[in-house]
């Protein structure tokens, strides 16, 4: 089996070493071994590294070999640098190896004193100690790496995402595992042989259907799902949709906005679906009802976006537009200059996600931020304490719209001084 450790050396550089990392999934994927897998470390400018020798040493599974294989095992790499052993630990400081055994893997309360294990501590840290992995996994005990299950890891949302739950794993003495599931059609199978082989401890799985919501909840213990409609019992971590299209009716209400568009996010996802509903129904409280004709669909792609954007803008004479993802405003934004039309004052255009896209587009634009960082934190969190047999509460954080210059009042209209915005 072989694995390559990819090290993000800067968050600002996320998004590209993100397209490094699904080359290196597909070059995988066609490979001499189907399990060939990707580690994805992270160093951000604000924290301290991922610990890039705790992946190596839980990287290879046990009963597993690199025989045959071009990479060089990390088994073989421990012995030839001398790795330090609790026998090692044992004669340094004069103890028997059942109470250094004791001390390091946490079983020493009540039956090693205080000072030995202060001793035998100071010891292993002097030494460079670091525990087997495997032989502790072996034993019963769970690998020090997460899963992070995502739809599309070159989307710099789920960048924030991934920083936010390295953070929270990285406090508790662990790493992430990043895995794509919008271009890996055999992902959920291949999660769930990483769970039987031990390669991770938990996973959190980002915005799928009820069904692999199932699928997964059966085959895997220590879960937590996001943007799931059914979490089948695992525990959860959603964001107030209701209250974010709320947020957006209001703000395109006040500005006189009666034809509003949407551009829908073409992925078989609920979270999109109940995006839709939230906002027709939040519309339709203010006395606005969406033509159903005022929608189009795209996926997560620019020319596309661009494309069905053009297309729609063309044959629909709509005042604004909310759009599923930043990345479809942006195809809006292109399809505006080849239109001839002006942002704000022929079309308002709202986004989601609120990624740094939104202040690289002219004009900057308005958008539905969700707390990127914060959110993977708290799933993280979540999955560690279920994982120690805690009791977890579903969690739902809040959505802000983030008001800039892409959306102005509609022509003829002057907005009320009285309204406020929300961002």
């Amino acid at each position: 089996m072989r694995f390559d450790i990819v090290v993000i050396r800067s968050d600002f550089l996320f998004a590209i070493h993100m397209r490094y990392y699904v080359t290196l999934q597909r070059r995988a994927r066609t490979g001499r071994s189907k399990k060939y897998y990707v580690v994805l470390a992270v160093r951000t400018l604000s924290g301290g590294p991922t610990s890039v020798k705790k992946l190596a040493g839980i990287v290879q599974p046990p009963g597993q070999s690199d025989e045959g294989n071009d990479a060089p095992s990390m088994n073989h790499e421990h012995r030839r640098s001398g790795q330090v052993t609790s026998v090692d630990v044992a004669r340094a400081a004069g103890v028997s190896q059942t109470a250094v055994s004791l001390v390091l893997s946490g079983r020493a309360a009540g039956r090693v004193s205080a000072r030995t294990q202060e001793h035998i501590e100071r010891t292993a840290a002097q030494l460079g100690y670091r525990p087997n992995t495997w032989a502790r996994v072996l034993r019963g005990g769970l690998p020090q790496v997460i899963g992070l299950a995502v739809p599309d890891v070159r989307n710099g949302y789920f960048g924030s995402v991934f920083l936010g739950a390295e953070r929270a794993a990285r406090r508790s003495g662990m790493a992430v595992l990043l895995i794509d599931t919008a271009y890996d059609p055999d992902w959920i199978s291949r999660l769930v042989e990483m769970n039987r082989t031990k390669l991770f401890a938990g996973a959190i799985v980002y915005a799928e259907a009820s069904d692999v919501a199932g699928t997964l909840a059966e085959a895997i213990d220590h879960l937590v799902f996001v943007e799931s409609p059914d979490s089948h019992d695992k525990p959860a971590i959603d964001i107030d949709l209701a209250d974010g299209m709320r947020q957006v009716a209001d703000h395109l209400s006040e500005l006189g906005h009666s034809r509003i568009g949407h551009a829908r996010a073409d992925y078989p996802r609920d979270t999109f679906a109940l995006r839709a509903c939230h906002l027709a129904a939040a519309l339709s409280e203010r006395g606005c009802n969406l033509d159903p004709e005022w929608h189009y669909s795209s996926r997560f792609d620019l020319d596309e976006s661009t494309r069905r954007a053009y297309t729609f803008l063309e044959s629909t004479d709509v005042t604004a537009i909310f759009c599923d993802d930043d990345l479809l405003a942006a195809g809006v934004y292109r399809a505006c200059a080849q239109l001839g039309r002006t942002i704000p004052a022929s079309l308002s255009v709202v986004g989601f996600n609120d990624t740094d896209l939104t202040r690289y587009l002219a004009p900057e634009l308005t958008s539905v931020m969700i707390p990127a960082s914060q959110l993977g934190e708290s799933a993280a969190l979540a999955l560690i304490d279920h994982m120690n047999g805690a009791a977890v509460t579903p969690a739902t954080l809040p959505l802000t719209l983030t008001i800039r210059a892409s959306t102005a009042p509609a022509n003829g209209h002057c907005k009320s001084e009285e309204a406020v915005p929300h961002g």
